[in-house]
Order: structure tokens, then sequence, then C-alpha cells
């Protein structure tokens, strides 16, 4: 069995394929740290998401447990979802289109085609072109690692548990989605035509809006109790694959 693959090795493939085509654009989750300004730093990224969407990291002065005398739990205090995962709370910042679901759908296109490396890499090099970012604030959200802190805010846990390294029921829905998004680029791919990587890169942005705003309202009925459960891989499927009412990146909870 061969040796899992990082990420940060798809990375540099990416880069040794495609030398002028990195950033702003990206197809990996690369660069971990917390960097201002640096297109890339998914944590910055969702950060700015963040900000975009402040009602959910601001600390209800209503929950039971409370920030101690002299600390500030709320969006925008400094230090705060920025640099430190533990403050003001253990939380990440999660990838609504993961990377291997991702890296899995563009492989799918090629299927088991005699030339499916070949295509593989010329889907990866057409999203570079649109300049298609995995770690564009667009397809971030911070959520809560803890209980406690989800309940508060009204948020799903990233993980089921901190020793849990995958949300593996939500990823299987949203690979299905990806590559539901990538279907008509595969038609052309079996055709030796060239697809739209205007429209697939549309296509993937608006699923990113579309499940920001289902993790979003997951969190709220969690909170309320109508819905079990309390991290990303509870969220029912049937809710994960809805409509909802607001697609706007900062639209309101209803």
């Amino acid at each position: 069995m061969g040796k899992k693959r990082k990420r940060s090795d798809q990375h540099l493939t990416d880069i040794e394929d495609f030398p002028d085509k990195h950033k702003p654009a990206c197809l990996n989750a690369h660069h971990g740290a917390y960097t201002d300004g640096h297109t890339c730093s998914y944590r910055w990224q969702g950060y700015l998401k963040a900000q975009s969407d402040s009602g959910l990291y601001t600390w209800p002065k209503d929950f039971g447990l409370q920030p101690p005398t002299g600390q500030n739990w709320n969006i925008g205090h400094p230090g705060n979802f920025q640099d430190k995962s533990t403050v003001p709370y253990w939380h990440e910042s999660h990838h609504i289109i993961p990377h291997a679901e991702l890296k899995n759908a563009i492989a799918w296109v090629g299927g088991d085609a005699p030339k499916a490396n070949e295509i593989k890499l010329t889907v990866r090099g057409g999203l570079l072109d649109e300049a298609y970012n995995l770690n564009d604030k667009i397809n971030m959200i911070i959520l809560p690692m803890l209980a406690l802190h989800a309940r508060a805010v009204g948020l799903p846990k990233h993980r089921m548990t901190p020793s849990t390294f995958h949300h593996a029921a939500y990823s299987k829905v949203v690979l299905e989605e990806v590559k539901d998004a990538f279907r008509a680029m595969q038609e052309k791919a079996s055709k030796h035509e060239l697809p739209d990587y205007v429209q697939s890169k549309k296509k993937l942005e608006q699923l990113s809006i579309r499940l920001y705003g289902q993790i979003k309202s997951a969190g709220q009925l969690m909170k309320k109790g109508n819905m079990a459960g309390d991290s990303l891989d509870d969220i029912e499927q049937e809710h994960l694959l809805a409509e909802p009412a607001e697609t706007s990146i900062n639209a309101p909870l209803t």
C-alpha cells in the first residue's frame, strides 16, 4: 500500500505543473498558519468570513457561561479567532468544500479513462486559470470544537470528538455535491471537448454559499433541540442538500 500523500505534496506538484497560476488561485489546504494578507492562509480567510457574519462570533450575554472578568470572547477583540486556535475558545477553520473532496472530485472527472491523469491535470489547470481558491473566505467557516461553546453561539462543532480527525458523514455528502457540480465537465472531458471552467468555478462557489447557510441553520436547530447531535457529522443529509431561503454570505438566520 502506497504512502498517503500530504496536502503539501499536491501543492508542490501544482506549483511545478502550473508555475504561473498559484496565488490567488489554490486548490490545496496547505497553509495552516494564520498569516494576515496571505490568500492561502485559510485561518486568516476564516477570520475575514467571521468578521462578515459577526453575530455568530458574539458571545450571548444571556448564556450561563460568561467570560472571566477582563476577558472578551467576541470577534474583533484583539487576538480572538486569529493566530491561536484556543483564543477566545477552542475553534478550527473549516473548509466548507474540504480539500480531499475537491481533489477526489477532480480525479472522478477523468474516471478510468485511458488519459485519466491527463484529464485530472487539465482540470486542475483550468480551475487555477479561473483563480479558484479553495482557501478563499467564501469556502471557510470558523467552528467551535467543544459542545458548550457550540451550543452558546449556535454553530455545530467541527468534529464529533477532539480525537476524531475527520467528518466522514459530512464529507461524503459534499463529495457527491462537488461531483454533481462537475458533471457537465465530466461529459465534456469524455467527448474530448473543452470544459467551461468559468461555470465550474461558479458552481463550486455557489455550493460553498449554500452549504454555509445550511451549516448555520443546522447549528441553530441543534441549539434549540430541533436537530439531534452537535457536530458537522450530525447534520442530517436532507438538511445539507436543501436549498436555503437566503443564499447570501451575510444572510440572517431565520
